[in-house]
C-alpha cells in the first residue's frame, strides 16, 4: 500500500473478500482424501473439463460433506453424481440450514444421507494417513445455564463415527489474513474482517477504503456489489 501511494495514487480500495475457508483447526484437516469446498469443485470442473486426458483426484466411495451452506450442498450433490455414497453433516437443523429449504429436500430425494444437528469433532485417519472417518457427536438445544437462552450443546453419550473414504470441508469462510500479517498499520476486526468507517468507507489508513465482504464477512453477493458501489461514490467524494 505504501508502494502504491508513492507511484501517485490518491486511493486504494482493498476488495479482497472472505475467501479463506473456517474451520482449518478441526483435527485431522490435513490428512490426505480431505479437501475444502472450493478446491473440491474446482477439481471436479477440471476433471470434466479433461476427462479425455483421464484427469481424476481420490474420493473412494464414501463421501462426508461438512457444512451447512450452499457450498457445503453443492459439493453433497456434485459428489452424489459422480456415483458416491454422501453423507451430509450440519450443526444446524434442518431448518436452520443457510440454504433454501426446498433444497435439502431435493438432496435427500436424490440420494443425500443428512446428519443434521451434528458436530463433527476430528476426521480420524488411516495407517496411510489417509482419512477413513469422522468422528462426531448429536446436538441438542438446551438452556444450560437457566439463563433462559437456548443453545447448541452437545448431546451427552451421543458420540459416533461415520466411516468415510474423503471429507469435504465445506464450513464456510473468513477475511485472508494476509491482510492483517502484511498490513500492521491496518485496523482489523476481532473476526478478521477490515475495520471501516461505516459513514465514508475509509479504513485506518488514510486514502485507503475497504468494500464488500473483507469488511462484512460472508453476505449475499448483491451485499457484497452494493457494498463495492457505495465504497467507490466515497472514493469519488475524496
Amino acid at each position: 500500500l505504501t508502494d502504491l501511494n508513492t507511484q501517485g495514487f490518491e486511493a486504494i480500495l482493498l476488495a479482497t473478500g472472505a475467501g479463506a475457508p473456517q474451520l482449518q483447526d478441526l483435527p485431522g484437516v490435513n490428512l490426505g482424501g480431505v479437501y475444502y469446498g472450493e478446491e473440491f469443485l474446482l477439481r471436479l470442473d477440471q476433471a470434466r473439463r479433461q476427462r479425455e486426458k483421464d484427469t481424476d483426484f481420490r474420493l473412494g466411495a464414501r463421501v462426508v460433506v461438512l457444512g451447512s451452506q450452499y457450498l457445503a450442498l453443492d459439493c453433497a450433490r456434485a459428489a452424489l453424481r459422480l456415483g458416491k455414497q454422501v453423507t451430509w453433516v450440519s450443526s444446524e437443523a434442518l431448518e436452520d440450514k443457510k440454504v433454501i429449504p426446498e433444497e435439502s429436500v431435493y438432496a435427500a430425494q436424490e440420494g443425500v444421507h443428512i446428519e443434521a444437528l451434528v458436530k463433527p469433532l476430528e476426521i480420524v485417519g488411516n495407517e496411510r494417513h489417509f482419512a477413513r472417518a469422522v468422528k462426531c457427536v448429536r446436538l441438542d438445544y438446551a438452556d444450560t445455564r437457566a439463563t433462559g437462552h437456548w443453545e447448541l450443546t452437545p448431546v451427552p453419550n451421543s458420540g459416533f463415527v461415520l466411516e468415510a473414504d474423503s471429507v469435504i470441508v465445506a464450513m464456510g469462510h473468513a477475511p485472508n489474513s494476509l491482510i492483517k500479517r502484511d498490513v500492521a498499520q491496518l485496523k482489523v476486526n476481532d473476526d478478521g474482517t477490515i475495520w471501516t468507517n461505516p459513514d465514508d468507507s475509509t479504513t485506518s489508513m488514510r486514502g485507503v477504503f475497504a468494500c464488500g465482504n473483507a469488511v462484512t464477512n460472508t453476505t449475499a453477493v448483491v451485499e457484497a456489489m452494493a457494498s463495492g458501489k457505495k465504497a467507490a461514490e466515497h472514493i469519488d467524494v475524496y
